[in-house]
């Protein structure tokens, strides 16, 4: 009949449409797009447990953030990020399903039952302002590390083999829960500046570190990882935010216990990178506008051959810029 009314579910499903975009999930059209075209493609980082680290952790009342990360909500972690990316980031909450998220530090914390820190030399001043690295490398490596050279003769990493057992334990914990990463046959600078902070007992605050990451991971480019997406799921909850049917979920990686750490395989030595003469005034420049033409090239070629974005070249992520310091202390 001409007359009847049509369902009140399709009714709601027109209203969404005649907006352009999901307005229950998405703050606008423009972050529908980004989470659909462009975000989808980008891997979760998933955190991993820990054991073997007690004492400090104890010490410092990491007990709770030690622990192994719960299962997280891929497609909500995926919705935060897609509207953090256009939220004004000196707020510390973030819209979702109709629900203020709140990821500041001061509520991290409040998670983990770490303690905020507000004195100086906390660890976000000691990365940028650390010991030399021959100094650290005396503390947490058992033998003169090889470190590998970027073109610009800069260290880039040396081989995991070379650490303290002790060093390798925090390795795990960092590589798993502070800077997540799958990788963790190398150690990199910055790994290896975070292990010396942690075991000569650098004021560390858990929340506010963890907030600037959940920062710079969604100012990220295509190729960095979605961080933290146990921590988001648990700051959901915390908001009251339930499970949809249709969610998809993502298990956290397996315990890593520190006795399985891989034994030392014998071979050939490896041979350290010479350091070159410093490039000329103005090369590295240079260099890095020809290598973001050649990335621009690629990116519209692509596009007009219509390739997917998983059979594309894929480059180290630019990092993205830093957030205030004082950003998340709210």
């Amino acid at each position: 009949m001409s007359g009847r009314r049509p369902a009140k579910r399709r009714q709601t499903h027109e209203a969404s449409s005649s907006q352009g975009f999901d307005q229950q999930r998405f703050i606008s059209q423009e972050v529908e797009s980004y989470h659909n075209e462009r975000l989808l493609s980008r891997a979760m980082v998933r955190k991993r447990g820990i054991q073997g680290v007690d004492v400090i952790a104890q010490r410092r009342y990491w007990e709770e953030f030690v622990n192994a990360p719960g299962v997280a909500n891929k497609t909500l972690v995926l919705e935060f990020y897609a509207n953090l990316r256009f939220t004004d980031q000196q707020r510390h909450t973030v819209m979702v399903r109709g629900k203020n998220i709140n990821f500041s530090a001061r509520t991290i914390n409040s998670l983990f039952g770490t303690p905020s820190i507000d004195t100086p030399g906390e660890v976000q001043e000691f990365l940028e302002d650390h010991p030399p690295l021959d100094t650290i490398c005396d503390l947490i490596c058992r033998e003169n590390p090889q470190w590998m050279l970027s073109r610009l003769n800069e260290p880039i990493h040396f081989p995991r083999t070379t650490l303290t057992f002790a060093a390798d334990n925090w390795l795990r914990f960092v590589s798993a829960r502070l800077l997540p990463s799958s990788h963790t046959s190398e150690v990199t600078g910055e790994r290896a500046i975070m292990i010396y902070a942690i075991l000569t007992d650098v004021p560390f605050d858990i929340g506010h570190f963890l907030h600037r990451s959940i920062l710079k991971s969604a100012n990220g480019g295509l190729t960095m990882g979605l961080y933290h997406p146990s921590l988001i799921t648990a700051l959901y909850a915390r908001a009251g935010l339930e499970r949809q049917p249709g969610d998809e979920l993502l298990q956290p990686d397996s315990m890593i216990r520190a006795d399985r750490r891989p034994p030392r395989q014998a071979g050939a030595p490896v041979q350290p990178r010479q350091r070159q003469a410093p490039p000329a005034p103005g090369l590295e420049l240079q260099q890095q506008q020809h290598f973001s033409y050649q990335q621009q090239w690629w990116a519209l070629w692509a596009d007009q051959m219509n390739i997917p974005m998983s059979s594309r070249p894929h480059y180290p992520p630019n990092e993205p810029g830093e957030p205030p310091p004082n950003m998340g202390d709210d």
